[in-house]
């Protein structure tokens, strides 16, 4: 089992590999389809109870814990960090006795899956033609080995049998072209005979830099270097013994030794691998659910994880050839560079098929079903099992070879090569619409690289993960390609765009900054979102006057008249209605622009863009919000020093004078809340308007005088005289014969009836004289027998 992985020299302890051995190991059980959930629970408890563990964990949400942190914890549980000779902890001992677990918890399952896997019957579907077998746990259908798992699989039989003797109707069978066919096994099994003479972590290095070269998509990147550089890091050369190298020469010795070997015969091995069985027509009555997708994507993943294994034994038989034999050695048809670029091109199809195949998603069962019923399905057949076809040919096939021929074609049908860049970002896209964003991180190593689309899927993975200096950057690389792109809807239809989403692409920078706003403001990223809605509006020309030219326009209109030529009305009206969808943007983008920075606490520049648009109703809506934000984030200082002006200075005096009766009548020592009215006075006073300051002053007395009580009582608080005195100044301000006001009568104040009067400079002089007068007195000791307006002393 752990043999036949194409990540088992991964497992090993010693390996480089950044993952822990946790890590590691959960990546290898959990590989779709590998292990079943039952065997794993199984596995689990029987090891719990091998170790002295509980039978459950002992936190109070094990019934939903997921397996894969049940698993985890009983693995690691007892193992403790020990300290070294030199007193600090001792990791290295620490992975190693979890390895160890690890290695314990495997045997268990490997054992329950084996039983799993015991035969216990055969049967034969006489009407399909199809025979079965019959295990412990499930029924599989037997199907025939495709041409290349012939010659794969049988390459080590060819080391003891020999072929001219009287098995030549078996050997026909595995090898029906005999001379070539037998030559691929022989070339096969030398191959594979010599990657396994390299150590576990050898054989990992050679596959981690097969992938990453595969995947490096530097202009400058030399074959031949890139030979040399991993014959370098393997350490091929000490890797491989005098014994080995012996035994190596001597299993090459069928075909000549490797001195034979040139490109025809090495090229003939690799096409091999994805050579397809010529089918004909299709019959839409053989159903993919007859035999299951499970049985299709089985063969899936055996089929890629040997291709991969192949050219892993070719590549490494390629690399030995170049850095150890000597060039009078080699065949002169023998080019290491150009069969190293042919493996690593066929590698980078092998490793996007198997990342497809090695990773789930939960899809629903059915179109608008229960959101808990749902299917788990590897990624390739998410994307792909629409692709898939029952094909049949003019001659009668066996079903148990159709099975092999159905799923062999529905793996590698698909030309990889034929769009990489489309397909890849096809998958992407997929991939951020299911918002498996983690597994979209992990596959941008798939994507052409400055490819506009691709990028900007990036860029939508780094803003789903909160990276938003990234997911920026990412949006301005492409915007000039992205903004320009000709035909947009139909090169990014389809994708994780709506249709609104999508006239934004294709119609100029201003469009394209737009949706970018739009996108960072649905993650509340504000700072992001005015940058790019203040670039946004920048490209749409904020200089212009859409009054004067709507203006313009209907002058023109009125001077032609409704006896102007057809086109020219036509012109007018087109024209009329682009200026008015432009106008309607540019308040839109201003809009967006006023609400991130009114969110990010960037009052000054929120003002700026809202005093720029030129729809009344918007306007004084947002300025009654930007006065709230003010108040609220203690900004008052900056909301007094905003150049608000014309229709403005109303809305913001009316917004505050609303405010402002909440701490209408209240001691600075008793606001419970912000002195709403001292801002609107702070307000009124720098806009010149001293007679409304001086009105607020005087109702504000005329509170405290009748709700406050300890103000009036009390000759020590100075509340009283200070009012008096600031609106006495106040008058003052307003000119020696306007120094007056208007007071309203004040419900719950004033006794109902009470009218409108006219209050002059001296009539407050002689209330806060008389005020005087009052404190004075008391302070004396007179205080009044008897309550109301007229006090007898004494």
């Amino acid at each position: 089992m752990e043999e036949s992985s194409p990540d088992f020299a991964e497992l090993d302890a010693t390996s480089d590999s950044p993952l822990t051995p946790s890590e590691k190991w959960l990546k290898f059980l959990f590989y779709p389809g590998r292990f079943s959930e039952a065997s794993l629970e199984a596995a689990l408890g029987i090891y719990r109870k091998g170790r002295g563990l509980p039978a459950s964990s002992s936190r109070s949400l094990n019934a939903i814990e997921p397996l894969k942190e049940r698993i985890t914890s009983a693995v690691a549980a007892k193992i403790l960090l020990r300290r070294g000779p030199n007193d600090h902890p001792d990791y290295d001992r620490y992975q190693l006795d979890l390895q160890t677990q690890w290695q314990t918890f495997f045997t268990l399952l490997a054992h329950l899956h084996t039983l799993r896997l015991a035969p216990v019957g055969f049967a034969y579907d006489d009407i399909d033609g199809l025979p079965w077998s019959v295990c412990a746990d499930f029924v599989a259908p037997i199907r025939t080995s495709s041409g290349f798992e012939l010659v794969s699989n049988n390459a080590e039989y060819l080391k003891l049998s020999n072929i001219s003797s009287g098995k030549d109707a078996v050997h026909r069978k595995i090898w029906p072209n005999m001379d070539e066919d037998v030559l691929k096994s022989q070339v096969l099994a030398v191959a594979k005979q010599l990657r396994s003479c390299l150590s576990p972590q050898s054989q990992e290095k050679l596959r981690r830099a097969a992938i990453a070269d595969a995947l490096d998509q530097s202009a400058d990147k030399s074959a031949l270097l890139a030979l040399q550089g991993i014959y370098e890091e393997c350490g091929i050369s000490e890797e491989i013994s005098n014994e080995d190298f012996d035994a190596i020469s001597e299993a090459a010795t069928v075909f000549n030794g490797l001195g034979s070997l040139d490109d025809d015969c090495l090229l003939m091995v690799l096409e091999a691998i994805d050579a397809d069985v010529p089918l004909h027509g299709t019959d839409s009555e053989q159903a993919l659910q007859n035999y299951g997708k499970e049985l299709n994507i089985a063969i899936a993943q055996q089929t890629l994880q040997d291709a991969q294994s192949v050219l892993l034994d070719i590549l490494a038989l390629v690399i030995f050839m170049h850095g150890d034999l000597e060039a009078e050695e080699l065949d002169n048809n023998f080019r290491p560079n150009e069969m190293y670029e042919t493996i690593i091109f066929r590698f980078k199809l092998t490793e996007l098929r198997l990342w497809l195949v090695s990773h789930v998603r939960a899809e629903p069962k059915k179109a608008g079903g229960n959101e808990a019923d749902v299917l788990s399905m590897t990624i390739y057949e998410s994307l792909f099992i629409g692709d898939w076809q029952s094909l049949t040919t003019k001659e009668h096939r066996s079903m148990a070879h159709l099975i092999t021929a159905w799923a062999k074609s529905w793996t590698l049908g698909i030309d990889l090569n034929a769009n990489w860049t489309g397909l890849t970002d096809y998958i992407m896209a997929d991939l951020i619409r299911h918002t498996q964003y983690e597994l979209a991180q992990d596959f941008s190593k798939f994507l052409t690289e400055n490819a506009p689309w691709a990028t900007y899927l990036k860029g939508r993975v780094h803003l789903a993960t909160n990276e938003y200096g990234l997911a920026s950057s990412t949006f301005v690389e492409v915007a000039h390609e992205l903004a320009l792109l000709p035909e947009a809807a139909k090169v990014l239809g389809g994708s994780i765009l709506t249709d609104k989403e999508l006239e934004h692409f294709g119609q100029g920078p201003m469009s394209y900054y737009q949706h970018i706003s739009a996108l960072f403001e649905s993650q509340g990223a504000f700072s992001y979102t005015a940058e790019h809605a203040y670039t946004a509006f920048q490209c749409l020309q904020h200089d212009r006057d859409f009054a004067r030219e709507l203006h313009e326009l209907d002058l023109r209109k009125s001077k032609n008249g409704p006896e102007s030529p057809a086109p020219q009305r036509i012109d007018d009206a087109m024209e009329e209605i682009r200026l008015l969808k432009l106008r309607e943007t540019r308040d839109s983008i201003l809009g967006r622009l006023y609400n991130a920075l009114t969110q990010c606490g960037r009052f000054e520049e929120a003002y700026q863009a809202l005093d720029q648009m030129r729809h009344p109703d918007l306007r004084k809506s947002n300025m009654k919000l930007l006065v709230g934000r003010c108040v609220k984030e203690d900004a008052v200082t900056v909301l007094l020093s905003l150049p608000v002006a014309d229709d403005l200075v109303q809305t913001v005096d009316a917004e505050l004078l609303r405010l402002a009766k909440r701490s209408m009548g209240t001691s600075n020592t008793q606001l419970s809340g912000p002195p709403y009215h001292q801002t609107l006075f702070a307000f009124r006073t720098r806009h010149n308007d001293f007679r409304g300051a001086a009105a607020l002053l005087y109702t504000h007395l005329e509170y405290l005088k009748h709700t406050n009580a300890h103000a009036v009582k009390d000759p020590d608080d100075e509340t009283l005289p200070q009012a008096y005195v600031l609106l006495i100044n106040t008058l003052m301000c307003c000119g020696g014969d306007e120094a007056w006001l208007l007071a309203d009568a004040i419900d719950g104040v004033h006794p109902a009836g009470t009218k409108r009067r006219l209050v002059r400079l001296e009539d407050v002089r002689r209330e806060y004289a008389e005020e005087l007068d009052r404190r004075s007195e008391v302070q004396l000791g007179r205080f009044a027998i008897v309550g109301g307006d007229e006090m007898d002393m004494f």
